[in-house]
C-alpha cells in the first residue's frame, strides 16, 4: 500500500522557509539604524521572532532521517550528500559571479578575484556546508540508535545541550572570566546542529509524553522567550550604541527555546487530509524550499538596487513582513519558471 504523505512536513517546511525570509529581510538594514528607533525595534523583534528557523530546519532533517533504518550509503550520498555538494558549489560560483560583476568578469578576468569571492561565499551559504557535515554522520546516527533503543542518541542530545546550549550562554552570564575559560577547555565531538538534528528525533521519538505539556503553555513559553530576549538584545544594544547580536546566536538557551517550542507545537498538529490539488500546491512549494532560499538574497539586493525598494521604504512594522511575503512569491515564481525547463530544472530545483 502506498505510504499517504505526510503534508504537515511539507507545510512546516514552508514555514520554516518564510522565517528565514523574515530573518533576512529583517538583519537586511538591522546595523544601519540606531537601536533607540522605532525602525531597529522592529527589526529586532521580527529576528528574534524567527531566530529558530535554521535549527528548526535541522530538527526536521533528523525527524525524517532518523525515523528509518533502512537508509544505505549509497543512497544518502547519491540523492543527498552529492546533491547538496554540487548546489553549493554552484550556487557559490554563481554568487561570486554576481558579486564581481558579469561585466567586470568579461572585460578583465581574474581569476584570483573570482576564486577569493568563491571561497568566501555569500553569506546564507554556509547552511549547506552545515547541514552536509550533519549528514555525513547520519550513518552513525543510525548505528547508535539501534543501541539499547536509542539512549545512547537521548545521551548525545544531552551533551549537545551542555557544552554546546548552556556552553554558550553561560559566557553572557557576570562570571568570572576564569570560569567561562575552565568551561571551554572540555569539548564535544557532535556539537553544533548535529545536535538539533539529534533534538529534532528526541522530541518526535517522545512526542505522544510531551503532549502532557498543555499547548497553551508552550505557547505562552514561546512569547515569553520572545519578550525577554529582545527586550535583553535592546538593552544591551542601547547600551553599547550599537546593534548588539549576541543574544541571536543559533545556540542561545532563548533560540533552543523557541526552536523546542515550536517543533513540539508542530508535532501534535493532526495531519491534514488535503484534496488531491491542494496536495499538489502544498508538495511543489515544499519542493521549492530549497531555491527560495538559495534566491532570495538576489531578489533581496536586486530589489533595492532596481526599485531602491527595502524594509526602510516604509514602517518596518510592516515593511518586513509584506516585503518577506512578496520574496517568497517572487522566488516561488521564478522556481515555477524554471521548473519548466527540463535542464535547468534538474540543475537547479
Amino acid at each position: 500500500m502506498e505510504q499517504k504523505r505526510q503534508y504537515n512536513l511539507d507545510l512546516f517546511r514552508i514555514f520554516a522557509c518564510v522565517m528565514v525570509l523574515i530573518l533576512h529581510a529583517a538583519g537586511h538594514n538591522w546595523s544601519k539604524v540606531s537601536p533607540e528607533s522605532a525602525a531597529w525595534q522592529a527589526f529586532n523583534f521580527y529576528d528574534v521572532l524567527v531566530r529558530s528557523a535554521v535549527p528548526l530546519f535541522f530538527m526536521l532533517s533528523g525527524k525524517l532521517f532518523l525515523s528509518r533504518d533502512d537508509i544505505s550509503l549509497k543512497r544518502l550520498f547519491s540523492k543527498n550528500i552529492f546533491k547538496l555538494v554540487f548546489v553549493y558549489f554552484l550556487w557559490s560560483f554563481l554568487y561570486a559571479v554576481d558579486t564581481i560583476g558579469l561585466k567586470s568578469l568579461m572585460t578583465s578576468f581574474d581569476l584570483s578575484q573570482l576564486w577569493s569571492v568563491f571561497v568566501s561565499g555569500k553569506y546564507h551559504l554556509w547552511y549547506l556546508p552545515s547541514l552536509i557535515s550533519v549528514y555525513l554522520l547520519i550513518p552513525v546516527f543510525i548505528s547508535i540508535k539501534s543501541y539499547k533503543n536509542g539512549k545512547m542518541l537521548d545521551y548525545i542530545a544531552i551533551l549537545f545541550f551542555i557544552f554546546s546550549i548552556a556552553g554558550y550562554s553561560i559566557q553572557l552570564l557576570p562570571l568570572d572570566g576564569s570560569v567561562t575559560e575552565l568551561f571551554r577547555k572540555f569539548s564535544f565531538v557532535f556539537d553544533g546542529y548535529c545536535g538539533y538534528f539529534l533534538f529534532g528525533h528526541i522530541l518526535d521519538k517522545y512526542s505522544e509524553r510531551l503532549k502532557r505539556i498543555p499547548t497553551f503553555v508552550l505557547v505562552f513559553l514561546f512569547f515569553i522567550t520572545v519578550s525577554a530576549t529582545a527586550a535583553g538584545s535592546c538593552f544591551l544594544s542601547v547600551r553599547a550604541g550599537k546593534g548588539i547580536a549576541v543574544l541571536y546566536d543559533g545556540f542561545f538557551i532563548s533560540t533552543f527555546v523557541e526552536a523546542a517550542t515550536i517543533f513540539m507545537l508542530f508535532l501534535r498538529f493532526p495531519q491534514l487530509n488535503l484534496s488531491k490539488t491542494a496536495g499538489k500546491v502544498i508538495q511543489k512549494l515544499s519542493k521549492y524550499t530549497l531555491f527560495v532560499y538559495l534566491f532570495h538574497p538576489y531578489v533581496i539586493e536586486h530589489v533595492y538596487l532596481w526599485f531602491g525598494l527595502d524594509t526602510l521604504s516604509f514602517a518596518p512594522v510592516l515593511s518586513v513582513p509584506l516585503i518577506s511575503l512578496g520574496l517568497f512569491a517572487v522566488c516561488v515564481a521564478v522556481a515555477m519558471i524554471l521548473d519548466k525547463i527540463p535542464f535547468v530544472r534538474k540543475v537547479l530545483l
